[in-house]
């Protein structure tokens, strides 16, 4: 029995797939050719300076790689403990446990500086996120466009959006 599930392994293993990009025979996993996969940086650069040609805003780039950023950024994460602040928020509310609150490795601008380029130093701006949190917040963002809402929140759904919303007093 086990000799046939070995021998199971090895012959599927060995299948051969269609490339994904030019339709080629190839026994990789995922399913691109060696051909391909050694044209694949070619490719990613061609998309790259499309994209800095086209779409890339000098002045944030330059402001990203530049000196006070990275002052700012690191004094920032020192200041939150290098702590996720979504991840801390779930945690107060009981959504996650201790243990799993991840380390922030990004500073995200709750208004971005395309926005309002005043206020990219300004840390009442910021917010320390991990890789996860991050993503979903500029995902969010770039579907909504504009800014985040008015309490920072990361809430997903309407429901919860309207129950972290300020009430007028």
């Amino acid at each position: 029995m086990l000799r046939s599930f070995l021998f199971y392994l090895e012959v599927s293993d060995l299948q051969l797939r269609l490339c994904s990009r030019c339709g080629r025979s190839t026994p990789n996993r995922p399913a691109v050719c060696d051909q391909c996969l050694t044209k694949q940086p070619e490719r990613k650069r061609e998309a790259n300076r499309y994209y800095d040609t086209k779409h890339r805003d000098k002045r944030a780039d330059e402001f990203y790689h530049g000196k006070e950023w990275k002052i700012s950024r690191l004094a920032y994460l020192l200041s939150i403990d290098y702590l996720c602040e979504d991840c801390v928020e779930e945690f107060k509310r009981g959504e996650r446990r201790e243990e799993d609150i991840q380390l922030a490795t990004d500073v995200h601008h709750k208004e971005p500086i395309e926005t309002n380029w005043e206020r990219r130093l300004d840390q009442t701006n910021y917010r320390g996120l991990c890789d996860c949190h991050h993503k979903r917040r500029r995902v969010r963002i770039m579907t909504r466009g504009g800014t985040e809402d008015s309490t920072g929140s990361s809430a997903s759904t309407p429901q919860q959006l309207h129950s972290t919303a300020k009430t007028p007093q």
